[in-house]
């Protein structure tokens, strides 16, 4: 680790997938905290962990029940010195005329809703302390635009657009946020759910699966130990220069903390529209 300082940090979304390989790596320095909708395997995982990671069940897109967690969390372990939300789904995979509405909007409560109730009750105690890191986990499909996924890809870039906000919002009192796409992970977590879920290889789904398995081919997809490189970074305080920035597992972290001049200068790597030079 970068900064041996142990930090209290949430996880949310944290009982399995991506979120657990965090919990469970970041565990080995740190004060872990995960959230869950099911409760038993929360304690499953208590078990499992012997009090090295602390479950508590939380529904993102319950207000009232996010309020009550982050009150507990507070009496429980003191401050959050960081918020990784993670919590998320892919939403419906098929043509959006196709898809039921309800499903589409209930990934957008989950992806957006849920994690903003998440970040408003997180920075209420980060702003009387002037101190505290977000790390939003987004994804390329938020930048790109990415077909049959129109749920996941809007949501992710209104995350991407919100971290830039509130980084902007933040500054002065000593709060960094990031949008971080960890990568196509390959190993664990909404890819292998995605391949779960195939029954029929010409499907929507099945096209999307499709597609991952061309990018694992071609070498672009990643592990949670490669994903994990980054996180453990930004957890460290070391990098609040990059704050609102999108940032992805393959940055160097530490070259664009060396060019931050330089990319604050051209509005880099934040999501704006290319238009013609006049």
């Amino acid at each position: 680790m970068i900064d041996a300082q142990k930090k209290t940090i949430l996880i949310t979304g944290g009982s399995k997938g991506l979120g657990l390989s965090y919990a469970r790596a970041l565990a080995k320095d740190h004060r872990v905290i995960i959230t869950g909708r099911d409760a038993q395997r929360l304690a499953e995982l208590e078990e499992e962990f012997g009090g090295a990671v602390h479950c508590l069940q939380c529904d993102v897109t319950d207000r009232v029940a996010v309020a009550a967690c982050f009150a507990s969390i507070a009496d429980k372990f003191g401050h959050i010195d960081v918020v990784i939300n993670n919590a998320g789904v892919w939403g419906p995979v098929d043509k959006f005329a196709d898809i039921e509405l309800d499903d589409w909007f209930e990934a957008i409560n989950i992806n957006l809703l849920g994690l903003s109730y998440c970040t408003h009750e997180a920075l209420k105690p980060m702003r009387v302390k002037k101190r505290g890191i977000i790390i939003n986990i987004v994804s390329n499909a938020g930048v790109y635009r990415w077909p049959y996924c129109t749920s996941y890809s809007v949501t992710k870039a209104a995350v991407i657009k919100l971290t830039e906000n509130l980084a902007v919002e933040m500054k002065r009192e000593n709060i960094s946020l990031y949008a971080y796409h960890p990568g196509l992970v390959h190993s664990t977590g909404m890819v292998t759910n995605l391949i779960d879920t195939i029954t029929d290889s010409n499907s929507a789904r099945g096209k999307a699966l499709q597609w991952v398995y061309d990018e694992k081919d071609a070498g672009n997809t990643v592990d949670e130990t490669q994903s994990l490189i980054n996180i453990e970074k930004l957890c460290s305080g070391k990098y609040r220069s990059l704050s609102g920035l999108y940032l992805t597992v393959r940055d160097d972290l530490d070259l664009l903390l060396e060019r931050k001049r330089e990319i604050r200068e051209g509005d880099l790597f934040m999501l704006r529209v290319n238009g013609l030079a006049v």
